[in-house]
């Protein structure tokens, strides 16, 4: 019987010195960090508002008069949601107020939350391209056969 006792507090003990172990390794590990202040979220950038500025020619292909690309210099547009649409009209390219619309290409722009601008005139199929920056904006335009700069300020 001395065999049997001396197995039983053998397992016993080794349970024990086992949970020991255990229960001293958790303390070893030193206290539970304090929870780490989460940093917020960055603020939301919105480009949405009212902006005012100008647009000049910039020059124009070969076989266009470059007082044709005159366009009125001073334009306004809304930004709703990053995106915004930007006519571009041409007077005295239009012979005929019927051709208003054809020489009025319109481009479709969107803000990049980085403040880069991109846009396109499904008409004319060319580009617009521009920056962001505080509360101005400005670019360029290269229409089909005339190029502009553009600055605007936010209102």
């Amino acid at each position: 019987m001395r065999g049997i006792t001396t197995v039983r507090m053998r397992a016993t003990g080794g349970i024990l010195l086992g949970l020991a172990g255990a229960l001293g390794a958790l303390g070893c590990a030193g206290p539970t960090p304090k929870q780490q202040a989460v940093a917020p979220p960055p603020p939301v950038i919105t480009y949405d508002g009212r902006y005012a500025g100008t647009v000049r020619s910039t020059g124009s292909a070969g076989s266009m008069a470059a007082d044709d690309c005159a366009t009125p210099p001073r334009f306004s547009i809304e930004v709703v949601n990053g995106r915004f649409s930007l006519p571009v009209p041409h007077p005295k390219a239009a012979a005929t107020p019927s051709l208003a619309d054809r020489t009025t290409p319109v481009y479709e722009a969107s803000i990049a939350p980085g403040g880069r601008i991109t846009g396109r005139s499904n008409q004319t199929n060319t580009t617009l391209e521009g920056q962001v920056s505080a509360r101005q904006m400005s670019g360029q335009i290269y229409g089909l056969l005339c190029y502009y700069e553009f600055s605007a300020n936010r209102l």
